[in-house]
């Protein structure tokens, strides 16, 4: 057992709900002793020491800064120096700061005194008339409208008295999602307890909200609400016994099964193995001369030992057997295509692309029907004499010579012949 430090002591106060005449008598002898008083916002812990007219120092303590100043106050109260922790309202700790301080004071063999108070949640438990023997608080829900129908749809299977908490500022939306999960059901919510001008409300969900969207309300808060009237405690325990036990059964068949497996040296899962097509494919495109994929006589993919793309002893890749392929490092740097020289040559000095052995043009047939691009006119020419003059004298000439598509003189098409 950890062995207490008799001069190190954090207190734990509660303070009053609403009502300031809530404080008791033991908190407040307690706040006029010890050192520090650790609050959450310092403007608050400022009010109550005025107040009562306490002389202790405030630090503040919130979940901004607990993780790291934590620690330091844990030194000092082991050198000493007594603490109160409070919170802005009610008891510390309970949805407020002040655990992970808790937590080190433990470690440390802090001694720790809780000195109760007024509570919003037993307050507004007793004043509903519900159930209060056995009871469950959900504390607050999420923030956001999926999450917070989640949690309301587990709770409304709840058999439990159940109290809900809430910032003023979101009753209407925590009204509006029990209203579309659970609208028949009894709730009862206090507003200001404690106050001199508190008020109560009960009906379902579905009149409440209809209530307060009516007459909207803005400050503190508590619900609670009726448990799922055919469920109970003992129920929810009976069938949560009933599905370990199944599970239990379950896996109990499992592990059998697995021990007469291994005991019978059978495998848990057999496979079938797949034939192999690959010999009966290679063979389906295998040609009878040893080659692949033959495609005519000379022209052809070849991809065994005779005939195949070559790439590395002349950087070409090589296709069939009289030369015509793509040669790519070659001094010249071009694309060879046949053995006449037709081919595109890219690095020359005249800069363009030869495909044949004079005039630089791409030749079309043996007539001279050609299109013309380098010559000193800079036209097209199409064929003997027929071509578009672009740049001599700005226009497109079409009559000073024939070509193979004019009928007659003037070069026209023939007049249509009527039947």
């Amino acid at each position: 057992m950890r062995k207490k430090k008799e001069a190190s002591i954090l207190y734990i106060v509660s303070t009053p709900i609403g009502n300031e005449d809530d404080i008791s008598l033991r908190a407040l002898k307690v706040l006029k002793k010890v050192d520090a008083i650790i609050c959450e916002e310092e403007k608050i812990g400022a009010l109550l020491i005025k107040r009562h007219n306490f002389s202790a120092q405030l630090e503040q303590l919130n979940e901004h800064n607990e993780e790291n100043y934590a620690p330091q106050l844990i030194e000092r109260m082991e050198n000493g120096e007594t603490f109160a922790l409070i919170s802005d309202a009610g008891t510390p700790i309970f949805a407020d700061p002040g655990r992970f301080l808790l937590q080190l004071a433990l470690d440390a063999g802090i001694n720790i005194i809780v000195i109760p108070g007024a509570s919003s949640i037993m307050t507004a438990l007793v004043r509903s008339g519900f159930q209060s023997d056995v009871f469950t608080c959900a504390g607050f829900l999420s923030r956001t409208t999926e999450e917070r129908l989640s949690q309301l749809q587990a709770l409304a299977l709840e058999p439990r008295t159940t109290i809900l908490l809430e910032t003023p500022y979101r009753l209407k939306q925590l009204l509006e999602a029990a209203n579309k999960v659970m609208p028949d059901r009894k709730a009862y919510i206090g507003c200001n307890l404690t106050m001199a001008f508190e008020h109560h409300h009960y009906g379902t969900f579905s009149e409440l909200f209809a209530k307060f969207t009516e007459s909207p309300f803005k400050g503190e808060f508590v619900i609670v609400f009726e448990g799922h009237p055919g469920r109970t405690i003992l129920s929810i325990l009976d069938t949560n016994e009933k599905k370990k036990a199944r599970t239990s059964e379950r896996n109990n068949d499992e592990v059998t099964k697995l021990e007469s497996d291994e005991s019978t040296e059978r495998p848990q899962r057999e496979f079938r193995k797949r034939p192999d097509f690959s010999k009966e494919r290679s063979s389906r495109f295998k040609s009878q001369d040893g080659g692949y994929k033959k495609r005519d006589a000379g022209g052809y993919k070849k991809r065994d030992d005779g005939g195949y793309k070559k790439r590395d002893a002349g950087g070409y890749k090589k296709r069939d057997d009289a030369g015509g392929y793509k040669k790519r490092d070659d001094a010249g740097g071009y694309k060879k295509r046949d053995d006449a020289g037709g081919y595109k040559k890219r690095d020359d000095a005249g800069g363009y692309k030869k495909r044949d052995d004079a005039g630089g043009y791409k030749k079309r047939d043996d007539a001279g029907g050609y299109k013309k691009r380098d010559d000193a006119g800079g036209y097209k020419k199409r064929e003997t004499g027929g071509y578009k003059k672009r740049d001599d004298s700005g226009y497109k000439k079409r009559d000073d010579r024939r070509s193979s598509r004019s009928s007659n003189d003037a070069g026209m098409r023939p007049p249509r012949k009527r039947s």
